[in-house]
């Protein structure tokens, strides 16, 4: 993409780099959770995502440095070659997952693995076990055609709901377009609009943490609703900060000077002189007129700027994170990758469907409409949540078909937490599945 040296290169570039970022969304958080001990393995899980929002952070800081160079997007994309080749060389370092060598019969490497990932000394035997347990007992079942398929396609619609509605809360409208949301809000300068873009990643890495730091204390559940529940009181926030600019900004001088508002205007302006129609200052008896094709003057810029921090803030540890860490333990083995590859081709059809849709939605229904749309969408996602994702903490991968027979809505842990033994992250006697 760095040295394309027409639109179609760069295009098939960018075909490529999804196909590559689609199939690694799929891949990473299954071989976390499937390598990880029981008990910190929501914390890693949570890290990944952290991890990559890291990346977006120092990726929006290259930009940002790099506005004002000439050509500076090759740069821009080039040097993202520099971490893909890091991390294929680190790649090919890594063991496959035990649980899918006990499902290829390979039980001996399956062993190993284990030794491997938990370090000298450790009990691997009774996990090991309980992998192979399960795994032997869910082939039994397959073969008898009597597989309790309920519980999985259970698993699979709220894996569906937790990364469609991820996605419709249209938290990419802030990540791919929060320059062009600072710009729309009344920020002129281009170079500015970017580093103030890179801000909205800042907040979107620490505010992981929270989540990394709560996930295996507090749940994913009660920080999945209350992330819900913040990101669309943050939304409503933001639909009226550009409310709020559109009532305050100057007059549609298309009009007349003193007639109709500029935000509603400005949408559908072309900067050519034949579309222009605030062009010709003098015919309309106005000093001072300045061309405004994508943004609009308003004392009030700040009020959507802000929303959308306080929305990415509390986005983040739950809304952000938690779709991703609960998919990748909610499955079975027999039908885990298939699953989560089905969650993840929502999770980016959605994303998809968002971003080619957003700049077409702030004109047939104006960006403060917009953004109260995203927000009706993530209080039914509230809803849904709370219906049907129940707290993966503390479950085993070969209990979760047990978690999801239970009655929608009821979502009580089958043993209280002060009655489970306290796990150690590598601690694989402590606890009986019994």
């Amino acid at each position: 993409m760095a040295l394309a040296g027409g639109k179609e290169v760069l295009l098939v570039g960018r075909l490529v780099v999804g196909i590559a970022v689609g199939l690694s969304s799929m891949a990473v958080p299954m071989y976390v959770s499937e390598s990880a001990p029981v008990a910190i393995r929501g914390r890693l899980v949570t890290l990944t995502a952290s991890i990559i929002t890291l990346g977006a952070l120092v990726a929006s800081l290259v930009c940002g440095a790099l506005s004002d160079v000439g050509e500076g997007w090759r740069w821009m994309l080039g040097l993202g070659a520099a971490p893909a080749a890091l991390q294929l060389i680190g790649f090919t370092f890594m063991p496959e997952t035990p649980r899918f060598l006990v499902s290829r019969g390979r039980n001996e490497q399956a062993r190993q693995v284990l030794r491997r990932l938990r370090g000298d000394g450790a009990h691997v035997q009774h996990e090991y076990e309980t992998i192979k347990a399960d795994f032997d007992a869910q082939e039994a079942l397959l073969r008898e055609k009597a597989a309790a398929g309920g519980a999985t396609r259970r698993a699979l619609l709220a894996g569906c709901c937790l990364q469609m509605f991820q996605q419709v809360s249209g938290v990419n409208t802030v990540v791919y377009y929060s320059a062009s949301i600072i710009t729309l809000a009344g920020v002129r300068d281009a170079s500015t609009a970017i580093w103030l873009s890179s801000i909205t990643n800042l907040l979107s890495f620490l505010a992981k943490f929270v989540g990394l730091a709560l996930v295996e204390r507090a749940g994913r559940r009660p920080i999945l609703l209350w992330s819900a529940l913040g990101s669309a009181m943050a939304l409503l926030l933001l639909g009226a900060g550009f409310q709020v600019s559109a009532s305050a900004s100057p007059a549609d001088l298309a009009a007349g000077p003193v007639n109709g508002s500029c935000l509603p205007i400005v949408s559908s302006y072309n900067s050519s002189a034949a579309a222009g129609r605030c062009a010709d200052a003098a015919a309309l008896g106005v000093d001072g007129l300045t061309w405004a094709p994508d943004w609009c003057p308003t004392d009030y810029a700040w009020l959507p700027i802000t929303g959308m921090f306080f929305y990415i803030t509390l986005y983040s540890p739950g809304l952000g994170a938690m779709p991703w860490t609960i998919t990748s333990e909610i499955f079975p083995l027999w039908a885990r990758s298939t699953c989560i590859s089905i969650t993840t081709a929502v999770n980016w059809f959605f994303n998809l469907l968002v971003s080619l849709t957003f700049l077409t939605l702030t004109h047939a229904i104006t960006r403060q409409g917009t953004f109260y749309l995203f927000c009706g969408c993530t209080a039914a996602g509230l809803a849904v949540f709370f219906m049907a994702v129940p707290e993966t903490r503390g479950v085993r991968l070969e209990e979760m078909p047990a978690l999801f027979s239970q009655p929608w809505g009821l979502h009580a842990p089958r043993r209280a937490p002060a009655d489970r033994p306290k796990l150690q992250p590598y601690d694989n006697e402590a606890y009986d599945p019994s």
